[in-house]
């Protein structure tokens, strides 16, 4: 550091030598905020993980922000499990919190419902604010595998913060509809937003209902752009016709047409006709996010494809670089070729 840093952070750093985990924590918020130094997400990393080794939750809640959220650094939800369960088990309430909405968001391909409902009631239990919502939400509907339980969900409602507390919910709400200091998550805003509507804002209600229409739009865009013109059974097992499709696909492609980019890149992602190969339709995808306003769903098709897969799942498709879209495209026409000639078909 050179003698021009604010002496707020310079007496920081002096700290954090002396083996203060918690000035290595505030100097990763200082990296992280960018006020009183540079933003940098890579060095407020660095310095949680300090923090982190020295044991300090706070630390430890931000790194799993970071990793679970992929700013500064890869996307590891495990990462972020871990760092999170240190935490709770640190005593941090607002990490249970966290827990309990890596559950709710399908974490490790499963439903998660025990571990929802565990931490929720753990984070509730320790006087989070928001956690008795969700319960009584839960309670209520049998969200996340809490049992319908009416008694239990006006208990949770009667301990939930006071009326007042919806400003801050809907605030949460507006934050990740509109990517405001969080990353940009619509279906976490859904479900603030439908806290917020059962305790009978008519806000909440009206953004309700305009989100719903919208996923619903985006379900049938999202259908219509992923979906193989055909399936094999639609097609009687003729492989010329599949081998005619990939063709055309790829010389479409090659004409810069990113709708072709996206068809081909679900058929190897489903494994559609063709044998599955996640790293094609990656290369695909990355192909179509580059044609911009063509494409405005490539984003989201590759988030949900790497959603789908695990920690090793997702290194493989990555392994060393993405390929290079023309040499993906020679390997599809050798494709074509093969099942052309009915040689070489291995369906996924």
């Amino acid at each position: 550091m050179t003698d021009n840093i604010p002496a707020e952070l310079k007496k920081l750093e002096e700290l954090a030598a002396s083996g203060s985990s918690q000035a290595f924590y505030e100097l990763g918020l200082a990296y992280k905020q960018g006020g009183l130094v540079g933003q940098d997400h890579g060095k407020a990393i660095r310095y949680w993980k300090e923090a982190a080794r020295l044991k300090n939750a706070e630390a430890l809640v931000e790194l799993g922000k970071a990793f679970y959220d992929g700013i500064g650094t890869v996307q590891d939800p495990d990462f972020a499990f871990n760092c999170w369960n240190d935490a709770a088990t640190l005593g941090n309430v607002p990490a249970m919190f966290h827990l309990a909405q890596l559950f709710m968001d399908g974490y490790r391909n499963i439903s998660g419902e025990d571990e929802t409902f565990k931490w929720l009631s753990k984070a509730a239990d320790a006087g989070h604010q928001e956690a008795p919502y969700f319960l009584a939400r839960g309670h209520r509907t049998g969200q996340w595998g809490i049992p319908v339980d009416e008694a239990e969900a006006a208990k949770w409602l009667h301990k939930a913060a006071p009326q007042d507390h919806l400003d801050t919910i809907i605030e949460t709400a507006k934050a990740y509809e509109n990517g405001t200091g969080v990353l940009k998550r619509k279906d976490r805003a859904m479900r603030w937003w439908q806290i917020a509507a059962d305790a009978g804002d008519s806000e909440a209600q009206k953004a309700l209902g305009k989100r719903h229409e919208e996923k619903t739009a985006e379900k049938d865009v999202a259908d219509a752009q992923e979906a193989p013109a055909d399936t094999y059974e639609e097609l009687g097992g003729r492989n010329r016709d599949i081998a005619k499709i990939l063709r055309t696909d790829v010389k479409a492609v090659r004409g810069g047409d990113g709708n072709a980019m996206m068809k081909l890149a679900a058929m190897f992602r489903a494994g559609e006709l063709v044998p599955q190969n996640l790293r094609y339709a990656y290369a695909l995808y990355e192909a179509a996010l580059k044609k911009g306003k063509g494409n405005p769903k490539a984003q989201e098709a590759i988030d949900r494809m790497m959603k789908t897969l695990g920690k090793k799942e997702r290194e493989k498709v990555l392994d060393k670089k993405v390929l290079p879209l023309s040499h993906v495209l020679e390997k599809i026409e050798e494709l074509a070729k093969d099942i052309g000639s009915g040689e070489k078909l291995k369906l996924g």
